[in-house]
């Protein structure tokens, strides 16, 4: 408690012991594509186009990387993590690279068109809670309408295809078509910025910067196939310049009934699950009943209503514009039995109007948390741990240095690791944290301790300490 000394007004912080949730970025991209230069399958970080040149060269016209990058950063991107593939490695293959990344909200295989791998990317981007651009297959419309329709029968809404690709014509460079991805995904950091990720990327706002044109004109005829299909068209119009014009998603063909139809519904969705699965993690910690859940009703409540006076949902009052609901009706006893916090939101969407469902979940427990003062500066240390069936979701390693703990961060291998990288590798079918050996991957200082949060099994309850 402050001591007051002498008469006076004085300010003193509380805690508030109030957890608050901050959304995630949508706003982050990640490319994969081929150069002639650059760390092969490991992501890179680039803020700006000139960062990217010296890490993967400049513009060259057989590769549309670099072409799609600076697109990308013409049309308002700020930030991107890029993967190259080279050799006989598929950008398929090249998509494990942004393992290590903890997130990104768009992702573009510049120029790709093999349908296999394309929907290889969707599954990922599903995965990762991201959103694919895809390119269409060369200026013919029907291949783009035929693409359409391959990756909508996988039945993942988390992407969209634009037509047609762009002509570039730059001072020295000559004139070229080129993907158009790079803009798009670029206009879409640009919207959500300045009007936020529920406001379509099209239309009006959605201009084109930088010099990029559609490389072919539509009538009204061709832009109602493509958007019977599920495409969206890239047009000149007077008046307004070349646009983003068409904010379907790829199960967002007329004869699809799905509510996932329209893009800014589906990334707000993704959005809000991301965030609130992110800012609802300290409740891994804590007892499955009414005061938690009444904790999480208040903390996701506060975070849904920001969105709604931001102009996130429809509704002329809060309860018309969304919900949230944690309780035992959310829960069933197997719930209850095996650590499972369920956690089920509503919004309505500003485009249709209905509602759509999201369900967020959290393992509250089992939950273990060993500290293990074993570090021996042995080169590729390795220590088991207590746990049986390891998660490997919220699995958190911290080691102890001179300023107090340090978050070592996951990875698969030690591949791209430099020496003082605080990496790690979990195994969890063994149940075994690997730390590196000084040349790839930093080796704890000896004496140091070592700390585990983890989830594991079913059924069980531990906290151990070692």
């Amino acid at each position: 408690m402050s001591e007051f000394l002498f008469p006076g007004v004085y300010v003193e912080e509380v805690p508030s012991g109030q957890h608050a949730i901050e959304g995630v970025s949508t706003t982050t991209t990640a490319f994969l594509g081929r150069s002639d230069r650059g760390p092969i399958r490991t992501a890179a970080e680039v803020t700006t186009f000139l960062a990217h040149t010296r890490i993967f060269g400049g513009l060259d016209p057989r590769y549309e990387l670099g072409h799609a990058v600076l697109a990308f950063f013409e049309n308002g991107g700020e930030r991107a993590w890029v993967v190259r593939v080279a050799g006989g490695v598929s950008l398929a293959e090249g998509l494990t690279a942004l393992d290590v990344v903890k997130e990104f909200g768009l992702l573009c295989l510049p120029g790709e068109m093999d349908v296999e791998t394309l929907r290889l990317a969707l599954a990922y981007a599903k995965r990762r809670g991201a959103f694919l651009i895809v390119d269409p297959p060369g200026l013919e419309l029907r291949s783009a309408v035929g693409l359409a329709h391959a990756l909508a029968d996988a039945g993942s809404a988390h992407g969209a295809i634009y037509y047609p690709p762009l002509h570039m014509g730059r001072a020295g460079e000559g004139a070229r078509v080129s993907a158009p991805s790079g803009s798009a995904a670029g206009i879409y950091a640009r919207t959500d910025r300045s009007r936020g990720v529920w406001i379509a990327a099209s239309g009006a706002e959605a201009v084109l910067l930088g010099g990029y044109r559609p490389a072919a004109a539509l009538d009204d005829g061709q832009v109602s196939e493509l958007q019977a299909a599920g495409v969206n068209c890239i047009r000149d119009l007077p008046g307004l310049g070349p646009v983003l014009w068409g904010a379907r998603t790829l199960q967002g063909g007329d004869p699809s009934g799905s509510e996932w139809k329209y893009v800014s519904v589906r990334r707000l969705s993704i959005y809000l699950e991301h965030s609130i699965d992110s800012g609802t993690q300290w409740a891994v910690f804590e007892p499955n009943d009414e005061p938690l859940w009444a904790r999480v009703r208040v903390v996701v409540g506060a975070f849904m209503d920001a969105l709604y006076r931001a102009g996130a949902f429809q509704g002329r009052t809060p309860s018309q514009a969304y919900f949230v609901h944690c309780d035992r009706q959310t829960m069933t006893q197997d719930d209850l039995d095996n650590g499972r916090l369920r956690v089920v939101v509503g919004f309505a969407p500003l485009k249709p109007a209905e509602f759509v469902r999201v369900e967020i979940t959290q393992l509250t427990a089992p939950v273990a948390i060993e500290v293990r003062r074993v570090a021996t500066g042995e080169p590729g240390m390795r220590i088991r741990l207590s746990g049986e069936k390891l998660c490997d979701q919220g699995f958190s390693v911290q080691v102890e240095g001179s300023e107090g703990w340090i978050v070592w961060q996951r990875v698969d291998s030690f591949e791209g690791s430099g020496p003082e990288d605080p990496h790690y590798v979990l195994d969890t079918e063994q149940g075994t944290i690997t730390f590196g050996d000084g040349v790839h991957g930093a080796a704890p200082a000896v004496g140091a301790a070592i700390q585990a949060a983890y989830r594991y099994g079913a059924g069980q309850v531990g906290q151990g300490t070692s």
